[in-house]
């Protein structure tokens, strides 16, 4: 489990939301995917 600690820097806490923020898209996307896929083999 990530553990949330306070940046050293202020553009690391910008990178690591961003990072965030893209994963959750990316977990979306590949969702939506897979649940298109399996609405099409039914």
């Amino acid at each position: 489990m990530l553990y949330h600690k306070q940046p050293t820097s202020p553009i690391l806490g910008k990178m690591n939301k961003d990072s965030e923020s893209a994963a959750k898209e990316i977990r979306a996307f590949k969702q939506a995917g897979l649940d298109l896929i399996k609405s099409l083999k039914q």
